[in-house]
């Protein structure tokens, strides 16, 4: 797989256009997993970003849906920036993130570059 391309770009993947094919192949990628998703389907983005992490060696677990009050329940955010470089000054910004949004802060921030996880340290 080639994680740079964003989703994968194996040369089995069907046309877009296709919607039937394209919809099935990315529901057999999301059964590859191996994990239990709670029966929520995934998006592309979620299924690469799964892929990686197992890839990278880490045990995931899908948190379920709360269908109570349908917020979400991960407790975390996840960013891929894909092949581009993990840079000091994106590093410096990304560190600001509780700054910059007092009214939304977060207790944890992880950020995937180049095949990489990086934990970025929060101020």
């Amino acid at each position: 797989m080639r994680a740079e391309s964003g989703y994968g770009g194996r040369p089995d993947e069907p046309d877009v256009c296709d919607l039937v094919a394209f919809a099935a192949y990315w529901q057999l990628r999301q059964d590859a997993l191996g994990i239990e998703t709670n029966g929520e389907v995934l998006t592309r983005d979620e299924v690469v970003f799964v892929e990686n992490m197992l890839a990278l060696g880490h045990d995931l677990e899908w948190l379920p849906r709360d269908m109570r009050t349908r917020r979400p329940t991960n407790d975390f955010r996840w960013l891929s920036i894909r092949g581009s470089e993990l840079t000091e000054k994106l590093t410096s910004q990304l560190a600001r993130y509780n700054e910059r949004n007092p009214a939304h802060p977060i207790a944890r921030l992880w950020v995937m570059s180049r095949g990489q996880l990086a934990k970025i340290v929060l101020k």
